[in-house]
């Protein structure tokens, strides 16, 4: 009966986190700044208007900042 207890709280941990990630999709979805830089975002990328960077400090230096 061990192993049956472990194995349903096993399975609500997994049921509590996939909640609460539901909860964090539900705030971005509902914040309509968010979805409104998301898409500009996605359009940017889209249209190659993006750079990557080899390493954290290239682009902390292109932001004038210092990790």
């Amino acid at each position: 009966m061990v192993d049956g207890l472990s194995l349903i709280k096993k399975r609500i941990q997994k049921l509590e986190k996939r909640i609460d990630e539901l909860e964090d999709t539900i705030e971005v979805l509902s914040d309509s700044e968010a979805i409104k830089e998301i898409k500009d975002a996605l359009e940017d990328i889209k249209e190659g208007r993006f750079k990557i960077y080899d390493d954290i400090d290239a682009y902390m230096a292109e932001l004038g900042s210092s990790p």
